[in-house]
C-alpha cells in the first residue's frame, strides 16, 4: 500500500514538472511587439509565436515598446493617445504608461502626467523602473523611478542632468545600466554611485539600448558611427569589459535577449521605408530573418521576448 501512495505522489509530482516545463516553455516562445500596418494610423501591441509563426493583435487602442511583467501575463506599455498638439511638453509627444493582459483586456494607465516613458520591468519584484523629465529654473534633469504593477508605491530612484535615451535594470534589482547619446554608464541603487562603461572616445561615435543578459553577467548595446545607417551590436561584461561585436554595419532599432540568454532578436531597417526582425546567437553566428506573417510593410515601434 504504501508502495501505491508513493508511486502516486511520485507521478503527480512528475505531472506538474512537465506541466510548469511545457509552461515556461510556451513563455519563452512568445514574443511581443508594437506593429504598425501599412494601413494602420498607429501601433497596436501583439503578440507573436516564434516557434508557430502564429500573430495576434490584442489591443484596441494604440501602444508602444511593450514589456513582459515576470510570468508573461501582462505587458507595460506607454501611449501618446492623449497627445495634445497645443501643450508644449517634454517629451513632446505627451507619453503615459499602461498595462493590459496577455489576453487584451482589462487595460489600466498607470500614470497620468504625459511624461513617463522609457519603462522596463524588474525581474527580482517585478515593479517598473521609468523616466520622467523635468525642466525647471536650474535647468533640465531626468527623473528615475519606480512604482509597482498597479501603480503605486512610487519611489525615486535618482535624479541626473545626463541626457538619457535608454535604460534597464539587473535581474537582481541592485543595479540600473543607462545610456546617453555618448556613453553607457551604471548606477548602483543602494550606493547611488555611478560608474562609466563606455565613454565615445571621439565625434560621431554613440551608444544605445543597452541590456543585461538573464544571468546579469553581461550587457547588450548598440553602438554607431558617424551615422545611424552605420550601427553595431556589441556586447560587454556588467562592468564594462571583454566587449565584442557580434553584428555590424545595419541600422538597428532595438535588440533583446532571449529568455535562455543564448540568442538576441533585433529590429532592423527594411525595404520600402519599413522593419525587419532578426535572430542572432549571442556569439554572431547563425543570422537569419524571422518574417512576420504580414503581406505589406510595417514598422516595429519596440519588442519584448
Amino acid at each position: 500500500m504504501k508502495k501505491i501512495i508513493i508511486s502516486l505522489v511520485i507521478m503527480i509530482l512528475i505531472g506538474n514538472c512537465v506541466v510548469s516545463s511545457n509552461s515556461k516553455k510556451e513563455f519563452d516562445d512568445l514574443l511581443v511587439l508594437s506593429i504598425e500596418k501599412n494601413d494602420d494610423i498607429c501601433g497596436y501591441i501583439y503578440i507573436y509565436s516564434v516557434s508557430r509563426g502564429e500573430l495576434e493583435k490584442i489591443s484596441k487602442f494604440s501602444g508602444y515598446d511593450p514589456k513582459w511583467v515576470n510570468n508573461k501575463g501582462k505587458i507595460v506599455f506607454s501611449t501618446d493617445r492623449d497627445y495634445d498638439p497645443y501643450e508644449i511638453g517634454d517629451p513632446p509627444y505627451n507619453p503615459d504608461i499602461y498595462i493590459i493582459r496577455r489576453d487584451g483586456t482589462n487595460e489600466e494607465r498607470l500614470t497620468n502626467n504625459k511624461n513617463s516613458y522609457g519603462h522596463i520591468v524588474c525581474k527580482y519584484n517585478d515593479h517598473i523602473i521609468y523616466i520622467e523629465e523635468i525642466n525647471n529654473e536650474e535647468g533640465k534633469f531626468k527623473k528615475i523611478y519606480s512604482m509597482d504593477l498597479n501603480g503605486g508605491k512610487i519611489k525615486e530612484i535618482f535624479i541626473t542632468k545626463l541626457d538619457i535615451t535608454n535604460l534597464d535594470i539587473s535581474p537582481d534589482g541592485k543595479e540600473i545600466v543607462f545610456s546617453t547619446y555618448d556613453g553607457i554608464y551604471k548606477h548602483n541603487i543602494d550606493s547611488s554611485k555611478q560608474k562609466e562603461l563606455q565613454i565615445a572616445e571621439k565625434i560621431g561615435i554613440y551608444y544605445g539600448s543597452p541590456k543585461y543578459s538573464p544571468d546579469g553577467k553581461e550587457i547588450l548595446y548598440f553602438k554607431g558611427n558617424g551615422t545611424f545607417t552605420k550601427m553595431s551590436i556589441c556586447i560587454m561584461d556588467k562592468n564594462g569589459q571583454k566587449n565584442r561585436e557580434i553584428v555590424s554595419n545595419m541600422a538597428f532599432y532595438e535588440a533583446v535577449w532571449s529568455p535562455d540568454g543564448g540568442r538576441i532578436i533585433f529590429i532592423t531597417e527594411g525595404e520600402s521605408g519599413g522593419n525587419k526582425l532578426y535572430m542572432i546567437n549571442k556569439d554572431g553566428t547563425g543570422l537569419k530573418e524571422i518574417k512576420l506573417p504580414l503581406d505589406k510593410p510595417y514598422k516595429i515601434y519596440g519588442i519584448d521576448w
